[in-house]
């Protein structure tokens, strides 16, 4: 199965030149729980697009994390923030 991945990076409070990596989750988010996704769909630069987690599915050793965001052609690798994000 075909994937995308990114590594993210936000500004750092402290040293404006240098950029830190955005924590991986280390849990599943809760099915019903708020998502954000920032994305370029079609060419739109800095979309946002809010949803919920409607699902997780199993697939062998593989979880889906199923989401409600609308996500368009051109967000391929967009990260998804659920409400547990913290910098």
């Amino acid at each position: 199965m075909e994937q995308d991945w990114i590594q993210l990076f936000t500004m750092s409070e402290s040293d404006n030149n240098h950029f830190a990596p955005v924590p991986i989750a280390e849990a599943l988010p809760d099915v019903g729980e708020n998502v954000i996704v920032i994305g370029n769909p079609e060419g739109l630069t800095n979309s946002l697009s809010t949803g919920v987690v409607s699902g997780l599915r199993k697939d062998g050793d593989n979880v889906w994390i199923q989401i409600t965001a609308p996500i368009s052609h051109g967000s391929s690798g967009s990260p998804v923030f659920d409400s547990k994000v913290g910098f």
